[in-house]
């Protein structure tokens, strides 16, 4: 009689598939939740969405609920719309395709008609699943609740808890005059705890509204001069409101603008910068369908917002240039002082290669935890952070530089761990991280003594004119920490 045997190999993979590095999830209130089908959405289910026409198919249009105000001059004029409303959502998901925005999630927490209150977004956090597929979280709908602090705390400690996922945080509207008590007060309340794990974001930014149809309350006001003149005028528009409505929709200049959380335009900056440049680099394209900010921030502003020498508690900001447009300035997480994540490039960087790596290991079939097994997950790892070195993500003149991988008996396993079953990898990346300054070097021929005197006698009010100043890059401000030397050793990732 014989006997046949199959000896059973391990089957591994070779190729670690790159993690998602961008997909957003954005929780608020929306005009109502169904699939595609039609099919309507449980609470609390998130639901992927491609395009703003798409987001609109699953989860209609603006709020009708908005308070419009017009100001209107002596010669019946409209000199401005402005909508007002407690709902940002909708024109956020607008924000975040006009920017380069593609795939994300949306999780309704109710409709319009529900009021908005800090309990439903505690519970939709709280149901959130637990190994997370979205890179990226935003509330906008919260940021006017008293109960924000307490609301982004969670979301910081929910992304700490996840192997790739980051905070997207909008800091409450504020003006030139309301800024600093705006930002004292948000890093007084965000908590010392996760901060890594998000970042912040201010000012507000102006954006059209789809037309005039999206108003349920109206307001008249008048340019100076202008009020007593049309009282009667006022009456008569209350009475033919929907008269006034179509006059509004057919002024062709007429444009209708409201003031909504930066939280969109960000997260359509970083999913575009991801596509073309890498996760590892910050976003230097302009904003885009962005007409004014809430603020101005001029360079002493964004010094003390960058770098916060109390509590270390940076922020981020969108900042206007002559000539250049709207541009991201600052790419800090709110972990300032922390020197290894202070940097968003460096923390979604590192998030997406332990991803990529734990992606793949759960994805194989080990068989046996020996050599052989240890060589290939050993090949699989070198092949795939060299693939990232090369394309930029890690800093290295040579790719032992860059990063390392361990594995093996009595290196990064003992005896116990193997007849345990336990798998562990030790693998160490050397971030690449943003300048934050660049260095203006000068040459200069000097001249002799009886030049320089002479030089002196000729143009004597030159000598305390002169300043050469150097040009700092988008993200900085001013740092007085030198940028990493090359030799910097690798930053640990463990997983078992």
């Amino acid at each position: 009689m014989s006997h046949s045997y199959r000896e059973e190999e391990s089957r591994i993979d070779s190729h670690i598939e790159p993690a998602i590095a961008s997909l957003p999830l954005f929780i608020g209130h929306t005009e109502k939740a169904v699939t595609s089908d039609g099919v309507m959405l449980t609470t609390g289910t998130c639901h992927s969405i491609a395009s703003f026409a798409e987001f609109e198919q699953c989860f209609g249009e603006a709020p009708s609920d908005t308070t419009l105000c017009v100001t209107m001059n002596h010669d019946n004029q409209v000199v401005s719309a402005v909508c007002h409303c407690h709902f940002y959502l909708h024109s956020c998901i607008k924000q975040y395709f006009d920017n380069g925005g593609g795939t994300c999630e949306i999780l309704s927490v109710g409709n319009y008609n529900e009021p908005l209150h800090a309990v439903t977004f505690m519970m939709a956090i709280k149901q959130l699943p637990a190994e997370a597929t979205f890179t990226l979280i935003a509330m906008p709908d919260a940021v006017t609740l008293p109960e924000l602090p307490q609301l982004q705390q969670q979301l910081l400690q929910y992304c700490q808890q996840q192997a790739n996922c980051m905070a997207i945080l909008d800091l409450p509207y504020c003006d030139n005059q309301t800024l600093p008590a705006t930002v004292t007060a948000f890093r007084h309340q965000i908590g010392d705890t996760a901060l890594h794990n998000g970042s912040a974001f201010l000012p507000w930014v102006e954006v059209d509204m789809p037309s005039a149809r999206h108003y349920k309350h109206l307001e008249i006001k008048y340019t100076p001069g202008a009020a007593t003149a049309w009282r009667e005028f006022q009456k008569a528009t209350r009475i033919q409101s929907r008269l006034f409505r179509d006059h509004l929709n057919h002024l062709p200049n007429l444009l209708l603008r409201r003031m909504i959380p930066p939280c969109g335009t960000i997260a359509g900056l970083l999913y575009a910068n991801d596509q073309e440049r890498g996760v590892w680099k910050l976003p230097s394209a302009p904003v885009n369908h962005v007409h004014s900010l809430s603020a101005t921030i001029n360079d002493a502003q964004q010094a003390g917002l960058n770098i916060d020498a109390a509590q270390g508690k940076s922020i981020n900001t969108l900042r206007h240039f002559l000539g250049r447009g709207i541009l991201l300035w600052g790419g800090r997480t709110l972990a300032g002082n922390d020197t290894e994540w202070r940097y968003i490039s460096c923390k979604r960087t590192f998030n997406f290669l332990r991803a990529s790596i734990h992606h793949y290991l759960n994805n194989q079939s080990f068989v046996h935890n020996d050599e052989t097994t240890w060589s290939q997950i050993r090949e699989a790892c070198n092949l795939f952070l060299l693939k990232q070195w090369r394309a930029g993500a890690l800093q290295g003149e040579k790719s032992k530089h860059a990063f390392y991988v361990r594995i093996g008996i009595n290196e990064t396993m003992s005896s116990q761990d193997i007849a345990e079953g336990r798998l562990i990898i030790l693998a160490g990346f050397a971030l690449s991280r943003p300048a934050e300054f660049t260095t203006l070097i000068i040459k200069h021929q000097l001249h002799s003594q009886a030049d320089a005197v002479e030089q002196a006698r000729s143009y004597p009010s030159m000598a305390n004119k002169l300043k050469i100043r150097a040009r700092t890059s988008p993200i900085n401000i001013t740092i007085n920490t030198p940028l990493p030397k090359q030799g910097d050793g690798p930053l640990p990732l463990e997983i078992s």
